[in-house]
């Protein structure tokens, strides 16, 4: 299903979350695809999350990204900040 032009994986036993007010909170997705300008990976494991605003907040990335001179890897999860600052995800 598409959600916000985001495609969410549904039935079964993966789970869509939704914020009080409706937003979009967490989904698995279908596809690796780019969200909001970041290249994010389709994973079983690892949901994308989102603010209660809509914007993105937890991702794994789908190729090698660098951003404020910083390069991530492939496959590694971060966490764009409310302030926009992108930083490794530490579960």
């Amino acid at each position: 299903m598409i959600i916000n032009n985001v495609g969410c994986k549904g039935g079964g036993k993966i789970s869509t979350e939704f914020y009080d007010n409706d937003s979009l909170k967490a989904c698995f997705l279908t596809r690796d695809q780019n969200i909001q300008g970041f290249p994010c990976q389709s994973s079983l494991l690892k949901p994308v999350y989102f603010y209660p605003n809509g914007k993105i907040k937890i991702l794994t990335l789908s190729i090698d990204s660098k951003f404020a001179d910083v390069v991530y890897k492939n496959g590694e999860s971060i966490v764009v900040g409310e302030d926009g600052i992108i930083r490794k995800y530490e579960r």
